[in-house]
């Protein structure tokens, strides 16, 4: 467990998504005896002193999440993740960075989480953090305000992915030895597979 004294920095969870696939709320569908919702915020409180939760419009979530959380309503989730992301970042624009989540992501490392935040904040000459395991492309991925406007801007479904593509110059890469930054659940299934 990291000690509170060293918590800092923001992450911002994408929390508001339908998740169609899974055929019920799977944000709250039990992991290890606690909505899956929760276990991705607990491991992110363990490292972020300030901890954001884009949700939707009138969402039986937020009664679920820890009082520390902020809670973002995205009122126009229904049109894709780039919604989601632009609510939450217009939420933290007095922020220097934002660490991005995916809600369904609950197994990243702690560790893991404390070294994009550190490259991030202090140690990376580049504006974006992800990491990266086994060469795949991995989650959550930090921001530097720099690219709060762009964010701001996005559309569609595909949250910052090509806008992530299109300034690759700027991305540092992570290698971790994590397979919780690639792993997301979309199924039931998936958790059958869990590694």
């Amino acid at each position: 467990m990291i000690s509170n004294s060293s918590r800092r920095g923001v992450a911002l969870i994408l929390a508001a998504g339908v998740a169609k696939r899974f055929g019920s709320d799977k944000r709250l569908f039990n992991v290890g005896n606690k909505p899956l919702v929760i276990k991705t915020i607990e491991v992110y409180a363990e490292i972020f002193a300030r901890i954001a939760v884009v949700i939707r419009p009138n969402d039986p979530l937020e009664s679920h999440l820890p009082g520390f959380c902020e809670c973002i309503c995205a009122d126009q989730a229904a049109r894709g993740q780039a919604y989601s992301l632009r609510a939450g970042i217009s939420a933290l624009t007095d922020e220097d960075a934002a660490t991005v989540a995916l809600a369904d992501m609950p197994f990243v490392l702690s560790t893991t989480l404390a070294t994009v935040r550190d490259q991030l904040l202090n140690l990376s000459t580049k504006s974006i953090v992800r990491p990266l395991y086994h060469g795949q492309a991995g989650q959550p991925v930090g921001f530097k305000n720099i690219h709060f406007e762009h964010l701001l801007a996005l559309q569609g479904d595909q949250g910052a992915r090509e806008y992530i593509r299109s300034r690759a110059q700027e991305v540092e890469w992570i290698t971790v030895d994590d397979p919780g930054v690639c792993f997301d659940i979309d199924t039931p299934q998936d958790l059958e597979h869990q590694y």
